[in-house]
């Protein structure tokens, strides 16, 4: 069988002039016509069976550049054919990526009659991993020439005007940024219109996509230098980076980390959205109590060794001693997270003592210790350090002393106390003969409470009366 050149379709024009052109030319109208009408093998021009090698598909469909159409099998050479397409503006590459290759669509033969190559028009799509990145099922609609949830044009990532682009327009309007994903993407993305300073492998400072890199549309997202370091949602940077400078973090966020111009509000990251903003467990306290009060610490510090966690659990529950104090008898408590003196950039909780503390009363972040404080004083004068942070229980006689230490208590109880007059004759709704509070609603409450066993008390003369112990007598 002899094939004229002259034969060749006119749309063969745009194929490559002189000798060589003429040969592949030619040789693409040879086999076009034998699949047409029947061929025996070998073809003409003497195809080897391996025809993945040395562009040896171009033969049938392509070009010497590559083997896509332009050709295609049927000798159509414009976009606007569906056999032809964007073929070419996925495998030379372009302004958003460099080149695909054609298994990224097609199984690529190795031989010329391997299953499924040469059959009935037209050829099969078979999406590559790539085209499925993120669980998708890519879809080509023939009908329309449409390609839709595939990962290439951004099914995957939000915002993009053109999510189903047309296989036979090339004109350079579906590959546009703001095509495929927004440009910036919404929220929570980043308002930042400056993609480098996130994707500096990807886009260049001069906002193009680095094709070299290959690190654009390669199924990852590339953000290798942010704002933040790596492994930024793990609490023990993320948490520890806002409690130290949060007024870094209102830089991009917002001054009410509800956006700003990162358009990413805390709101929109954290379970239960805004709740976090007034509820103080979100930081802090939840292991011993609900109350807030460590443990946990902002950095989940545990033990009572740590001044951030100290003492508070035996003073924000019901112990022997007192009822459960609430956190503004040392603290001014906040109402949201955001109120002033809240999260002030390291500098430590701040102390606020109120009127049951004692009007003298002071805290030494350094040694960990309270002093001039009511609520651990005798009764007579306020107290001279305590520890914070010691896990040793208190005892009656570590504020009031004993028989031993008399002296330190206020009027006679020293004389009662060596006579063996009990707390509880004088003080029977507080104390019990076992000296264990009874009503501790009057234990550390600010007053003192008497109420004698048999007599009254005058807490205006200090003085007892009908006693069965003695006459009136004056406490002083």
């Amino acid at each position: 069988m002899t094939i004229e050149k002259s034969m060749r379709p006119d749309s063969y024009s745009s194929s490559p002039s002189g000798s060589a052109a003429g040969f592949w030319s030619g040789l693409a109208i040879t086999v076009f016509l034998c699949f047409l009408i029947g061929c025996t093998e070998p073809l003409p021009d003497g195809l080897p069976d391996t025809i993945a090698d040395n562009n040896a598909c171009s033969v049938c469909h392509g070009s010497q550049d590559n083997a896509a159409p332009p050709l295609s099998v049927s000798g159509l050479s414009s976009s606007s054919d569906i056999e032809v397409g964007a073929h070419q503006i996925h495998l030379t590459g372009g302004n958003i990526r460099a080149a695909l290759p054609c298994e990224s669509c097609h199984i690529v033969p190795l031989t010329l009659d391997q299953q499924g190559h040469r059959d009935a028009a037209p050829a099969e799509i078979t999406w590559s991993a790539l085209a499925a990145t993120g669980g998708l099922s890519p879809v080509w609609n023939r009908s329309d020439a449409t390609c839709s949830a595939v990962y290439c044009h951004g099914s995957t990532i939000s915002g993009g005007s053109l999510k189903k682009p047309v296989w036979t327009k090339v004109n350079g309007t579906q590959t546009a940024c703001g095509t495929c994903h927004g440009n910036p993407p919404p929220p929570p993305h980043t308002t930042e219109s400056q993609c480098y300073t996130c994707h500096p492998g990807t886009v260049t400072a001069a906002g193009n996509i680095d094709i070299t890199g290959n690190r654009h549309i390669d199924g990852v997202i590339q953000s290798f230098q942010t704002p933040h370091p790596a492994g930024w949602n793990e609490p023990a940077i993320h948490g520890d980076a806002f409690y130290d400078t949060p007024e870094n973090c209102k830089t991009c966020h917002g001054n009410n980390l509800d956006g700003g111009t990162s358009g990413l509000s805390c709101d929109q990251c954290h379970t239960g959205g805004n709740a976090w903003r007034t509820n103080c467990l979100f930081c802090h306290g939840g292991l011993d109590n609900a109350s807030g009060a460590p443990p946990y610490g902002l950095r989940g510090e545990t033990s009572v060794s740590s001044p951030v966690v100290g003492a508070h659990t035996a003073h924000l529950t019901v112990n022997p001693s007192h009822t459960a104090w609430a956190c503004s008898t040392c603290h001014t408590v906040p109402a949201s997270w955001s109120d002033p003196g809240h999260i002030d950039s390291g500098t430590g909780a701040g102390i606020n003592f109120s009127s049951t503390a004692g009007s003298n009363a002071i805290y030494n972040r350094t040694t960990a210790t309270c002093k001039s404080l009511y609520c651990h004083g005798n009764g007579k004068t306020v107290s001279s350090n305590v520890s914070w942070t010691s896990s040793t229980a208190l005892t009656c006689r570590s504020c009031h002393g004993d028989s031993n230490n008399s002296g330190s208590l206020s009027g006679e109880h020293s004389q009662h106390i060596s006579e063996g007059v009990t707390c509880s004759a004088c003080h029977k709704t507080v104390v019990n003969s076992a000296n264990n509070i009874i009503n501790k609603t009057t234990h550390i409450n600010g007053a003192v409470n008497v109420s004698l066993t048999s007599g009254t008390y005058n807490p205006t003369s200090r003085s007892c009366s009908g006693t069965n112990c003695h006459g009136s007598e004056s406490w002083y």
